[in-house]
């Protein structure tokens, strides 16, 4: 994910509680660094008779450790919070319906035809509606947070792993896929999808948050760097982040 892209999608899908409060968490971390680097600079070199040093640092300390439990506490509750309305809104976009509605549904969009799924790049406007047979199907499925936002992509591909098609997962996808009897290959937590969506939720924001954690003893811009790189480059936020451009969300 591009630093623009980053900017785009959490401009377009973090809460503003979120947005609200990573600002709010800089600004205190900011604050508090730079308040006792000024607090020191003033006690080594305006009033070094008054031996303030070792005071200034077990307030630097405290209000450490005060800081660190706020940020702990407000966070979980943001979280709990964030995974909350995210099981909400896959609840309310993956309503129930049958397979032959999915099927209608699909068939209408021209997904699908009644021999297999359709290959959006080799249409051309003619008679024959070019399609990947059933038989010769395999399909993946991707799940990715970005920005807090949980997307799932479902990739219709031949055997050779080849993607011919590619959507985000929608109402007639969801139960397309569930109830077509399809061998699905799960990335990114997705294979929760089907089941409890506030543990689905949790599982594809744990799975990402997860990646990259080993970078953390490097430290510094450069570890951060390299775990957020971990986070983008696996197959489920490469896919995603590629269905996203390619419909312009």
């Amino acid at each position: 994910m591009t630093n623009s892209e980053k900017k785009y999608y959490n401009k377009k899908f973090m809460p503003p509680y979120m947005q609200k409060w990573n600002i709010a968490m800089a600004v205190m971390t900011l604050v508090w660094f730079v308040g006792f680097v000024v607090a020191f600079i003033v006690s080594a070199f305006v009033v070094p008779e008054q031996n303030l040093t070792p005071i200034i640092a077990i307030a630097f300390l405290i209000v450490l450790i005060v800081l660190c439990i706020v940020i702990v506490a407000v966070q979980v509750t943001f979280n709990k919070k964030l995974i909350n309305q995210r099981k909400q809104e896959l609840e309310k976009e993956y309503t129930e319906m049958s397979l032959e509605e999915a099927q209608t549904a699909l068939l209408a969009r021209g997904v699908i035809t009644e021999n297999g799924v359709v290959i959006p790049s080799m249409a051309g406007g003619g008679e024959v509606v070019p399609n990947l047979p059933f038989k010769d199907l395999t399909v993946y499925m991707f799940s990715a947070n970005v920005c807090t936002k949980v997307l799932t992509v479902v990739s219709f591909c031949d055997k050779q792993g080849n993607v011919m098609a590619e959507y985000l997962v929608d109402r007639e996808l969801y139960n397309y896929v569930q109830k077509a009897g399809f061998d699905i290959m799960y990335y990114g937590g997705s294979n929760m999808i089907f089941g409890d969506k506030g543990a689905f939720v949790k599982k594809v924001i744990k799975t990402r948050n997860s990646k990259g954690t080993g970078y953390a003893f490097i430290g510094g811009a450069v570890g951060a760097m390299l775990s957020q790189q971990a986070k983008d480059e696996t197959p489920e936020m490469e896919a995603v982040l590629r269905v996203l451009r390619k419909e312009n969300i």
